[in-house]
């Protein structure tokens, strides 16, 4: 699994990109020794673009004992089947962790003329909210002279998210043709030395007994000019994912405290605002001098369905 996922991010991220010919095209005009570039020592073919992998490709029938890899694409490789799933997916159980999140405290507490019950256009509500990026601390921040009851508003709890488990392959097979990828990425991402005498042009793999010189990218897309022959490739070591859907069943509650004075030793009172109620309002003595809050959070996980993605294709482009 690791080979692939560390396959799967180069080409997501564009591994061509990273070479030195496809970042400066003057470095792909061939200047001569002088100049200290050698010719291609593989085949030049049209450059295939970004996102693109060069690989040796070998296929047989199911039950075939794949050939090692040539010494110029050891570094990584993957077996699988091409063109068609296999028949026979079997994974080790996907599971999900419970959830993780960061409750966001209320911004906005309000100070009011009337008890929690009341209502009306004489009410008056005055600002009590915390500093922006409130941790729960103790704050004085907009102290009220006056107040008989205090409001917390609704905070918008986002969805947490889940941690899904280690997934391997307990049985892949049941396809009609068995494969090999081979590549040979390097520390500079160079897989094949030497340099092609046009700027439109990549240096491919040569041409080995029993293999196909092709590129590769993630997903199912439309192979690049010059490369023209295309399979999908449904690696092993991608044939189970595990992942996991949006959190359910969590709640946030955070416990507001209002104090007297400004240093948060004369409480009033408390009130609990949860992600799941509008508001929350607490009633204080009529004309009760707000000088500051604090707040504590309490996070109640929830469950993320885990589920099993089908074995990812990636596109094979062969050289003709």
């Amino acid at each position: 699994m690791t080979r692939t996922l560390i396959l799967l991010a180069l080409v997501a991220a564009g591994c061509g990109t990273s070479d030195r010919c496809a970042n400066d095209l003057a470095l792909c005009q061939d200047a001569g020794p002088d100049a200290g570039q050698i010719p291609c020592t593989g085949q030049c073919a049209l450059m295939p673009g970004n996102g693109w992998l060069n690989i040796l490709l070998w296929s047989g029938p199911e039950g075939t004992t794949p050939p090692a890899c040539p010494e110029i694409a050891q570094s990584y490789h993957d077996t699988g089947f091409l063109d068609a799933l296999p028949s026979t997916v079997t994974c080790s159980p996907c599971t999900c962790t419970a959830s993780a999140n960061d409750c966001s405290l209320p911004s906005t507490i309000t100070a009011n003329s009337a008890a929690c019950s009341a209502s009306g256009t004489d009410v008056k509500h005055v600002p009590f909210s915390p500093p922006a990026g409130w941790d729960g601390a103790c704050t004085a921040a907009n102290p009220v002279s006056s107040a008989t009851s205090v409001t917390v508003d609704p905070f918008v709890l986002t969805p947490g998210s889940c941690t899904p488990s280690a997934v391997g392959v307990l049985q892949f097979s049941g396809g009609k043709t068995a494969a090999l990828s081979c590549t040979a990425l390097q520390s500079d991402l160079n897989d094949v030395p030497g340099t092609c005498p046009s700027t439109d042009q990549v240096c491919a793999f040569p041409n080995l007994p029993g293999f196909t010189v092709c590129t590769l990218n993630g997903g199912d897309v439309a192979c690049p000019d010059g490369w023209p022959t295309k399979h999908l490739f449904f690696a092993s070591d991608h044939a189970c994912e595990c992942s996991c859907g949006a959190a359910v069943g969590e709640s946030c509650s955070v416990n507001v405290t209002v104090y007297a004075d400004d240093t948060c030793s004369s409480p009033l009172g408390s009130v609990t605002a949860t992600s799941a109620l509008p508001a929350a309002c607490l009633d204080v003595a009529p004309g009760s001098a707000l000088g500051s809050k604090s707040a504590l959070v309490t996070y109640q996980p929830g469950t993320c369905p885990p589920a099993l993605a089908p074995p990812y294709p990636f596109t094979v482009c062969c050289l003709p």
